[in-house]
């Protein structure tokens, strides 16, 4: 009899938590497994489409709340403590065997006072110290939730690197947080577009030297220091372009940014799309200079796609799988890192740096992944 898997999460953004939930819905026997994702938010997602092709049945708790778009102080309330009902009658509903649960959601979990013989998991997919106590209360509830499920529910937590592992054992007072890499297909980065294609299709210049970066528009990709990079490059050479895909709160603010600065017309962002791998190949380069990360997948991502990659040194090391990624400081200013990306506008040089960067390590492969995670579900790791 196929076991009932539950993937929760808030909702189906394109940003590395949610493309793993995609994937691993997708990926998991269906032989063996039953797979069904919970949400609570409902935005326009390109996931949705592809995983109901895939036979992926999808909730989203907030289309059973009366008053979830009104406006005003009075329905978030409503809406706030209804939520928890909605989502506690939607898991004994859905009833899983396996529970694994993504971001902050573990509050509605302990509310919803589960069946004890349900196997539950969560994957930590940031730094603990920025998700759960630097920032507002709500971190510090759902670590209080999460702790609570550990200690009375045995829920297992999932971590990204061995660093972390350490970190969640000492949070959890546990010994069994389990390593998985945040994989990707591999066969999608292989059977990619043209770079010539991909510009013409997106209207890129063929010539241009492309800058690249995939990110949610957040403070914490940095993507206020990532125009400041740009405009040092563009400065030194106009035949430059940056590249952004990504949704989020401050992306208006970076099309601002960009629209009132000489380079207005040598960028282009784009939202909710699910052909990272066909992006990347209109790129050169790719920089990411988040001010932190709990491993930041979308390198992996770039590595596979060639792309000689500019991150932030407190990215963990982990993400180097190949040679291709070269660490720096926030505390030096742009000018020092357009002048080490500019070194990647002669393609000669560039082309054999990529040479000789090393292949992305087969462990990466989701399949290879997702193997590991079904061994973690039955119990052998």
């Amino acid at each position: 009899m196929k076991k009932k898997v539950v993937h929760f999460i808030h909702g189906l953004n394109t940003g590395g938590a949610e493309t793993l939930v995609k994937d691993y819905a997708i990926g998991l026997d269906k032989n063996k497994y039953n797979v069904s994702i919970l949400c609570y938010e409902h935005r326009d997602s390109p996931y949705e489409d592809i995983l109901k092709k895939q036979g992926i049945k999808i909730i989203y708790a907030c289309d059973n709340i009366r008053f979830w778009n009104k406006k005003g102080i009075i329905p978030k309330i409503i809406n706030h403590y209804q939520l928890y009902f909605v989502i506690r009658k939607n898991l004994r509903m859905l009833n899983p065997d396996i529970l694994h649960t993504h971001l902050p959601v573990n509050n509605f979990v302990k509310f919803a006072h589960l069946r004890k013989n349900i196997k539950l998991f969560h994957t930590v997919h940031n730094e603990p110290q920025k998700i759960w106590f630097d920032g507002d209360s709500q971190g510090k509830k759902d670590f209080r939730a999460a702790k609570w499920l550990v200690k009375h529910h045995d829920q297992r937590m999932i971590v990204l690197h061995d660093d972390m592992r350490k970190e969640v054992d000492k949070l959890f007072q546990v010994s069994d947080s389990i390593v998985l890499n945040n994989g990707i297909p591999f066969s999608k980065f292989e059977n990619s577009k043209s770079k010539a294609e991909m510009r013409n299709e997106l209207g890129i210049p063929k010539d241009s030297f492309v800058i690249g970066h995939v990110g949610r528009f957040s403070e914490q990709k940095n993507h206020i220091f990532l125009t400041k990079i740009f405009r040092e490059i563009y400065t030194r050479d106009k035949n430059t372009f940056l590249l952004m895909a990504g949704a989020g709160e401050e992306k208006n603010k970076i099309k601002s940014i960009m629209d009132n600065s000489p380079m207005k017309d040598s960028y282009l962002i784009l939202s909710n799309r699910s052909d990272v791998a066909d992006l990347m190949q209109a790129m050169d380069v790719f920089v990411f200079p988040s001010k932190y990360e709990g491993l930041g997948i979308v390198l992996i991502e770039a590595q596979k796609s060639g792309l000689p990659c500019f991150a932030s040194d407190i990215i963990p090391v982990y993400a180097k799988v190949t040679n291709l990624v070269n660490f720096y400081s926030l505390n030096i200013d742009e000018k020092e890192w357009a002048k080490e990306i500019l070194k990647f506008r002669n393609m000669e040089y560039r082309n054999e740096f990529i040479k000789q960067s090393g292949e992305v390590p087969s462990e990466w492969e989701m399949k290879n992944v997702i193997n590991k995670l079904e061994q973690i579900y039955e119990g052998v790791i």
